[in-house]
């Protein structure tokens, strides 16, 4: 495990250190979104659509709400103004969206806990 730690290829790193094999179907997700953290506690395997489904409404949610960068608090009004009739709030529409991308992402960081030894398998997750 210890050689796992010092590779730079942070998928095959994680491959080693949990001793998995895997393909291209999923994606190795940096829990800080620091790309150049690649420290095996900072990453976790997703889904690839789920990873993709993440950065899109991560995205979605920064430019509904003005949000700049990578900053995980969003601040927004979430009340309508001008004619209400027929308004949307798309700030809310695509921040209810991410929290249900976040609950998927929740199971797989619980798949980590449970590679960990930390946790039993909740949610019967298995790689294909």
């Amino acid at each position: 495990m210890k050689d796992a730690l010092e590779l730079k290829d942070y998928r095959e790193k994680f491959k080693r250190y949990y001793g998995l094999e895997f393909s291209k179907d999923y994606h190795i997700h940096h829990i800080d979104l620091n790309h150049s953290n690649n420290d095996i506690e900072n990453l976790m395997i997703v889904p690839k659509e789920l990873h993709e489904q993440y950065h899109e409404c991560l995205v979605n949610v920064q430019m509904s709400t003005e949000g700049k960068g990578t900053s995980r608090s969003f601040e927004f009004d979430v009340k309508p103004t001008g004619n209400i009739y027929g308004y949307q709030n798309y700030a809310l529409i695509y921040l209810i969206k991410f929290m249900n991308v976040l609950e998927e992402m929740n199971n797989w960081y619980d798949y980590k806990l449970y590679l960990e030894g930390k946790i039993p398998n909740y949610h019967g997750i298995t790689l294909h």
